[in-house]
């Protein structure tokens, strides 16, 4: 592991958005379930949740150390 990717920091924020997308007819827009790649998207309103900063136990190529045990415990 490089010495450059020794802490992750995760953050979580609740979000509104809006998405404008364009079609060339009514009947694709009616057929559109969800936005595509190429809508705008505008932040409406963003809530700061929470922040976890920890060390980063993942090797290199991205998996866990033989070592390293995910928690068991239960959400609340």
């Amino acid at each position: 592991m490089s010495l450059e990717n020794k802490v992750m920091k995760e953050f979580h924020y609740t979000m509104s958005v809006k998405f404008t997308d364009f079609f060339k007819d009514v009947e694709s827009a009616a057929l559109s379930e969800k936005p595509s790649k190429d809508a705008r998207i505008t932040v409406l309103s963003q809530k700061f949740d929470k922040a976890k900063t920890k060390l980063n136990e993942a090797n290199d190529d991205g998996t866990k150390s033989k070592n390293h045990q995910d928690s068991k415990g239960k959400a609340k």
